[in-house]
């Protein structure tokens, strides 16, 4: 099976791969094959965007590794996406460029003209799907493999997400509702769950099948029923579960991470869909990832656990798979970045699981990237390391400059690249605070009544939202770099004004910038929770990570009016509530906001409801 599947995979019959986003200060990990973030993978070539905003492409050329017939075009790009063999490069004002294959989606001069306003692109194997401002969507690339939507074109509006396995599109709709289209052999085809498909909160897929993650916790899938799609044995093994956190996958199987830090599988036995022999190490998961076949789960205490098949044995290394912060993977082998800087891998050699050529190299890495067969390491310093098969981007060309991020997927757009780091706050290089000069608090009373406060209400609204924007078109993050649109529908820019002892972060009132998209997802949400008693009420606010899972409560102004959070344990960082009281974050509702003085119209999530997990 193993040679069968690696023949399949070398004449690019198959191409799902890890998938990787990159911020300048921040950066979300990678979850095989992709599909929670909705794209397929470019196996045979990368693509990196530098501090100016042009691209370097290599890897092979007829692939998408020679961008040259399109590098006049290629300026201000802002995200790029892949299918099997083509990218497409999406610019700062919603314009698509393609290259590559022309079978595989590197051709849409068909449809140039309705690729307008674009804020994302999806993709299946050879096709893509472009979701508009207007939650309209536009497709191209093979017909049969999801690269014409005329079927469904009349269902295809308000819709918010789109994944895909290799062959189909899944789209989730603002109202919960799901519509498909594509080869219903790889899930295309969802009518025989039409009726459970409601109050759907995301979808994830494997090579095979979808599952869709429901609002009360619980999963309904579809595709095929062997690799995890509906069958009477998925539905005993999901039947009555209703507190699922979110979902990974591998080529056949699927893993629910659970609320509770457990897991729960299903799927082919082979690829990590039986985790019977190490249920009793899955616990305190905080999260999970994968390759073509196999799982490793990250625990709260930075060890990693392993199942599956190709990388689901780390025996070797598992001395040294401790303070482990993220992991990566290519088809067949893992990458664990440690908090130290260091890298660990294991897997198939010929896919990258054997980095002693660059060991010594691997040292103070900020991110990784990988493709089918290689990894790539982009260091603090802007210098990338690279290893695994050379076909696969295993050996990358003199890069002149710094690299500021690496794509051989799909990545967000750059307003929302830079991610609030509540370390740093709003600044990142943040000076050296003074000696506060205020009064002391009982911190344990603090914390206690704070817990209580946050857990009697019901609900809280939220009040605003923050977008990075590069007021300076400088690429470089700044203080002031920051829009804060209120639920009003104001917009305002950190440090525009000089601050004050009323305004201390000097928010200042602006129009819209022409060239911000602020259609895509805000970095975060601010909460004011003025009820709560303290001294000082202008930092009654919490903030909230755009994922829903931290909270931080503001305490203060740091020495550069930059935001400064409460900091229990005094170790200069700022601590997260959800650990610090034990509590837990759900984002509840919508909220549509007119944007003042433009015709832009958002639907946001509205209010948030904390809770004892």
């Amino acid at each position: 099976m193993r040679i069968w599947l690696r023949t399949l995979l070398f004449y690019s019959v198959f191409i799902s791969l890890a998938f990787s986003q990159c911020y300048k200060d921040g950066w979300e990990k990678t979850i095989y094959p992709g599909k929670t973030k909705a794209g397929e993978i470019n196996p045979w070539a990368f693509v990196a965007l530098k501090e100016d905003g042009n691209i370097i492409s290599w890897g092979e050329p007829f692939s998408g590794g020679d961008s040259s017939i399109v590098q006049s075009q290629l300026k201000n790009i802002v995200a790029i996406f892949s299918t099997d063999a083509a990218f497409a490069a999406l610019d700062k004002d919603g314009k698509v460029i393609t290259w590559g294959d022309e079978i595989a989606g590197g051709d849409s001069y068909i449809v140039k003209e309705k690729l307008t306003d674009v804020i994302t692109i999806s993709s299946t194997i050879d096709a893509f799907a472009a979701l508009r401002k207007d939650g309209t969507v536009v497709t191209w690339g093979n017909s049969e493999d999801g690269g014409d939507s005329s079927n469904v074109d009349s269902k295809l509006v308000n819709i918010q997400k789109i994944v895909s396995t290799p062959k189909a599109f899944a789209a989730l709709k603002k109202d919960g509702s799901v519509v498909t289209w594509g080869n219903p052999n790889f899930g295309g085809d969802s009518s025989s769950v039409k009726n459970e498909l409601k109050d759907v909160v995301d979808i994830f897929a494997n090579y095979f099948a979808f599952a869709a993650l429901k609002k009360d916790g619980s999963i309904v899938t579809w595709g095929n029923a062997k690799y995890g799609g509906n069958s009477a044995e998925t539905e005993k093994i999901l039947r009555n579960i209703k507190d699922v956190k979110t979902i990974v996958s591998t080529g056949y199987a699927f893993a629910a991470l659970k609320k509770n830090g457990t897991v729960i599988t299903w799927g082919d036995m082979y690829s990590g869909g039986d985790s019977s022999l190490v249920r009793e190490k899955l616990i305190n998961v905080i999260s999970v990832y994968s390759t073509f076949s196999a799982f490793a789960a990250l625990k709260e205490d930075g060890t990693v656990v392993t199942w599956g098949d190709a990388g689901g044995d780390s025996s070797s290394v598992a001395e040294k798979l401790k303070d482990v912060k993220a992991i990566f993977s290519t088809d067949f082998a893992f990458a664990a970045l440690k908090e130290d800087g260091t890298v660990v891998t294991w897997g198939d050699p010929d896919y990258g699981g054997d980095s002693s050529n660059v060991e010594k190299e691997l040292i103070k890495v900020d991110h990784i990237y990988s493709t089918q067969g290689a990894f790539a390491a982009l260091k603090e310093d802007g210098s990338v390391i690279t290893w695994g098969n050379p076909w696969h981007g295993g050996k990358a060309p003199e890069i002149n400059g710094s690299v500021k991020c690496i794509f051989p997927s799909w990545s967000v757009s750059n307003s929302s690249q830079v991610q609030l780091a509540p370390t740093s706050t709003l600044s990142k290089n943040p000076v050296e605070e003074e000696k506060e000069e205020e009064e002391n608090i009982n911190i344990e009373s603090y914390l206690q009544n704070l817990k209580s406060f946050l857990l009697q209400k019901e609900s809280f609204n939220i009040n605003g939202y923050f977008y990075y924007y590069d007021f300076n078109k400088d690429s470089k993050s700044a203080p002031s770099d920051w829009i804060y649109l209120s639920e009003k529908g104001t917009i305002y820019q950190l440090l525009g004004n000089e601050p004050t002892s009323n305004s201390v972060f000097g928010f200042k009132e602006i129009s819209l910038p022409e060239d911000f998209n602020i259609s895509a997802p805000p970095s975060g949400f601010f909460v004011n929770i003025r009820d709560f008693e303290e001294k000082d009420k202008r930092f009654s606010w919490l903030y909230i990570t755009r994922d829903g899972k931290k909270v931080f409560k503001l305490m203060g102004a740091n020495e550069n009016h930059t935001f400064k959070y409460l900091d229990v344990d005094g170790d200069g960082k700022s601590d997260d509530l959800t650990k610090v009281l034990e509590i837990a974050i759900k984002l509840e509702g919508e909220k549509n906001i007119s944007v003042s003085d433009s015709n832009v119209s958002l639907t946001l999530p509205a209010k948030v409801m904390f809770f004892s997990p």
